[in-house]
């Protein structure tokens, strides 16, 4: 969701809880992330031509430690969906989606549908018109999309069901777009399990039922996302719901110490050489044997505690906007509400949509180049990032854009 469906209108601390407030900062991390995603895909272009040597060298493992970690954007958009789509819910008097669910459905349908076939069709033509034996000598990421014509790709990629076979379909044809059909299944669990399950029996009960679904689908990858979505959800019940079960949660928990605490276990597990990510793994999958039922066990452990960071950061800031609660992350919160990192993040989904499209081409331009391996990076880096900023405006201004002021022509 963008920025511009949520009800807005200043950035200044109050006193009072508004009905309408502007939460730009919102979009600065749309924008930020979106920004590190390209340069982790740089990163996995690059390294794929690295010989063993190369990869092992000390200036490249410290180059690793700065740009490894691009997954988890995909951690932060999928829990800001699930806050930014429970924003004007919670705030409701009646906790209620406006226009009802077939108005929902069809608001998320405009808003992701378009955009989406018109990269796919995008990513077609670009795969129809460079060579697939050219392609491959790139040696980058975007092979995973190859054969990009198999109707075992197009069919699920129709159908946004590509994600459910990770071998042969996830990565076909486009390899970020599988983040895209996951976020597209998980809306269809706001108005028909997380609501309900809310409004009847409270938030605690909204975050075991999302642990019990994820577990149900665990053979899934990224099955787990559901809670991630689901603790969007929450940091937005709780952030702006109005009854007293809600305001038990706000008032209970300190949400910057939670934050630092979960981004400083994320931050020393996360980076070589510590030992603390297996040892971390090891002592959570004894107390909960039920985590190793997860394709991937300890990538889901990691995924939720960034998760959990991102949205006890997110109701910190949210809450000095609207009710001027003091937050620690002022800092941050500056830097977010930037021009640039608010722009960017107003068309971060079409940079997402077209990027890999951008890069490979780069990088086809640059494989036949015999240089340092961190001069190659930058090279990739200063010429990918900005054409995929002006690319992805670019398709923002002709299959976004105008869907975005459909919508709010029909408010």
């Amino acid at each position: 969701m963008s920025g511009d469906e949520i009800s807005q209108s200043s950035i200044e601390p109050t006193k009072q809880v508004n009905s309408r407030f502007r939460l730009d900062y919102l979009d600065g991390i749309r924008g930020s992330t979106a920004i590190y995603i390209i340069l982790f895909h740089i990163y996995l272009d690059v390294s794929a031509t690295l010989s063993d040597t190369e990869k092992f060298s000390i200036i490249w493992q410290v180059t690793d430690l700065f740009f490894s970690q691009g997954r988890y954007g995909v951690v932060i958009f999928i829990v800001l969906s699930g806050y930014c789509l429970t924003l004007p819910i919670a705030n409701s008097e009646n906790r209620q989606i406006r226009g009802g669910i077939l108005n929902y459905f069809q608001r998320r349908a405009l808003r992701i549908l378009p955009p989406y076939y018109a990269a796919l069709i995008l990513s077609l033509i670009c795969n129809s018109l460079i060579p697939k034996n050219i392609m491959l000598a790139t040696g980058t990421h975007w092979n995973y999309g190859q054969p990009a014509f198999d109707k075992g790709a197009i069919i699920p990629h129709l159908f946004l069901v590509h994600n459910f076979n990770a071998e042969d379909w996830m990565f076909k044809i486009n390899p970020p777009m599988w983040s895209v059909a996951l976020e597209w299944q998980i809306y269809f669990l706001l108005p028909f399990v997380l609501l309900p399950v809310w409004r009847y029996l409270g938030i605690s009960a909204v975050l075991v039922v999302a642990f019990l679904l994820s577990l149900l689908l665990s053979k899934f990858w990224y099955a787990w996302y559901i809670i991630l979505f689901t603790l969007g959800f929450i940091g937005a019940v709780i952030g702006l719901d109005k009854q007293s079960s809600s305001l038990k949660w706000k008032n209970r928990i300190n949400w910057d110490i939670t934050c630092i605490i979960f981004a400083t276990i994320w931050v020393v597990a996360s980076f070589p050489p510590s030992r603390l990510k297996p040892f971390l793994v090891l002592i959570l999958t004894k107390i909960c044997p039920f985590i190793n039922n997860f394709s991937q066990p300890q990538q889901f452990i990691f995924d939720l505690i960034i998760g959990i960071a991102v949205i006890c950061l997110i109701i910190s800031c949210s809450r000095f906007i609207v009710e001027g609660k003091p937050t620690f992350f002022r800092g941050i919160l500056d830097l977010l509400q930037s021009r640039w990192l608010v722009t960017l993040g107003g068309f971060s989904y079409s940079i997402y949509l077209v990027h890999a499209l951008i890069e490979a081409l780069v990088q086809l331009c640059l494989k036949d180049l015999h240089i340092l391996p961190l001069v190659k990076l930058a090279i990739s880096i200063t010429l990918t990032v900005p054409l995929s900023v002006v690319g992805g405006y670019a398709f923002y201004v002709f299959f976004e854009k105008p869907v975005i002021m459909h919508l709010k022509s029909i408010k």
